[in-house]
């Protein structure tokens, strides 16, 4: 009898959290051209008021926002695979076409951010896009997968569910 207790005790733990699934940098840099258009216009939303009006993101942010918005169709591929590792997911029912999971991704994403986002850390953001502005695309988005490598690396906590690993998969 106790056996029996002891077993169902164990039974009714919770399953470990898996390790998230490493992402490649290159889709990370894929899902950063992808989706910089939208945290654009949704920063520079919410920003707007805590913001002086010569602002960056208020100014002159729009037309680097729109050369990369430019690429957005074709970086698609990769940042639909690191999307679906960053749910915790191999794979996505059949029912769910790409077109339904991108209007997904873009309606989360834009939630999320808007929660997120404290208005102190608007100049802070404003700044570090001006810095980045005069980089190609394809420079800046290799910057914000390092940087998220390297912000994921040491993660000792397990709260990331983020793992980006080197383009060779390691």
């Amino acid at each position: 009898m106790k056996t029996l207790a002891i077993a169902a005790a164990l039974a009714a733990q919770p399953a470990p959290v898996p390790p998230p699934q490493c992402v490649p940098q290159a889709d990370v840099a894929d899902m950063a051209l992808y989706y910089l258009p939208a945290i654009y216009r949704t920063v520079a939303e919410k920003c707007r008021a805590a913001l002086p009006a010569d602002a960056y993101l208020v100014t002159g942010a729009s037309a680097y926002f729109d050369r990369i918005a430019a690429q957005r169709d074709s970086r698609w591929p990769g940042a639909r695979r690191a999307f679906v590792k960053i749910i915790g997911t191999s794979e996505l029912p059949k029912e769910v076409t790409d077109e339904s999971l991108r209007s997904l991704s873009d309606a989360m994403l834009a939630a999320k951010l808007s929660a997120d986002l404290k208005t102190e850390h608007c100049s802070t953001i404003d700044e570090y896009a001006e810095l980045l502005a005069p980089l190609p695309p394809e420079n800046m988005a290799k910057v914000v997968a390092l940087t998220g490598a390297l912000a994921t690396k040491d993660d000792k906590k397990g709260k990331s569910r983020l793992a980006i690993c080197s383009d060779s998969g390691r």
